[in-house]
């Protein structure tokens, strides 16, 4: 699995494209950054780069975090060991991403 990120308005070609695998996602806390209820992709190998995002309400932020680690464990799972995951969870999960996200389908 992966997040692709844009240019705001361009949605043509992504900026770039973080693989979830290689990534732990978590709330974010000390200094930086001040912006509320903001969480991160933080490398599994150190020298990657750190991802900041931010959500409306902790919930939110929690509902986010919940989703894009549940997506994370998936793809280890499918990338270490064939497709011993359960499907259904999976696609559970992209659901709620597609929904955090405002997507409908």
């Amino acid at each position: 699995e992966k997040i692709c990120y844009y240019k705001p308005g361009q949605l043509k070609s992504p900026l770039g494209t973080v693989y979830l695998r290689d990534y732990v996602c978590a709330s974010v806390t000390g200094d930086r950054p001040t912006t509320p209820f903001c969480f991160s992709l933080q490398p599994v190998c150190i020298g990657n780069r750190v991802y900041y995002f931010a959500a409306n309400s902790r919930e939110q932020m929690n509902e986010w975090i919940m989703a894009i680690n549940q997506s994370i464990q998936y793809s280890r799972i499918e990338t270490n060991q064939g497709s011993l995951c359960d499907s259904v969870a999976h696609e559970t999960a992209l659901v709620c991403i597609r929904q955090l996200m405002g997507h409908s389908d």
